[in-house]
């Protein structure tokens, strides 16, 4: 019964470490001096200090290359130029600490650009209460709410805004994109 004991002790244990990993692991709040993106359907989020290639980050810790499969000439990489078995995540939308698209920002991406009157995906964000302007990508359209869960005043659905109302700036505590 003893040896019993150690071996669920020890399991235990285990379960314990992987647990306390796993909440160390989790995003902190995005600071003014990182520009962090956001996986809408995995919740991952990566960020890098501020004036880094981010994208270039999400290359390396993901694999994925970043595409705004609508705006050849402004994407990030082109989906003309990703080798055979590289797999991409697409560039939705970025949110700016500034106006003007200034600042640090805070970009979402999926698996798949935004088709007309579809939904893609939606986040609680880190980049609380700090949104100025924002911008969809690969024909997206950009909507910032109040509340975390979608709740409060909103603004949006936009595909462009270098200047958020004055009754959403810096207050957008979750996002939508929509094609």
């Amino acid at each position: 019964m003893g040896a019993m004991r150690k071996r669920i002790g020890a399991v235990l244990a285990c379960i314990a470490a992987v647990g306390a990993s796993a909440i160390a692991a989790a995003p902190a709040t995005a600071s003014v001096e990182q520009d962090c993106g956001v996986f809408v359907d995995t919740g991952e989020t990566i960020c890098v200090p501020r004036g880094e290639d981010l994208h270039a980050a999400v290359l390396e810790q993901t694999g994925q290359v970043v595409v705004d499969a609508a705006a050849p000439s402004a994407r990030s990489s082109s989906a003309d130029g990703i080798e055979a078995g590289v797999a991409a995540t697409y560039l939705l939308a970025r949110l700016y600490d500034g106006t003007s698209y200034s600042g640090s920002y805070w970009d979402l991406y999926g698996s798949s650009s935004c088709v007309s009157g579809q939904w893609m995906g939606n986040a609680n964000i880190s980049f609380q209460d700090r949104a100025s302007s924002m911008r969809g990508y690969s024909n997206c359209k950009v909507k910032v709410y109040e509340h975390t869960n979608y709740g409060g005043a909103s603004y949006g659905y936009y595909s462009y805004s270098s200047s958020i109302s004055s009754t959403m700036n810096n207050k957008a505590s979750s996002v939508r994109v929509s094609g």
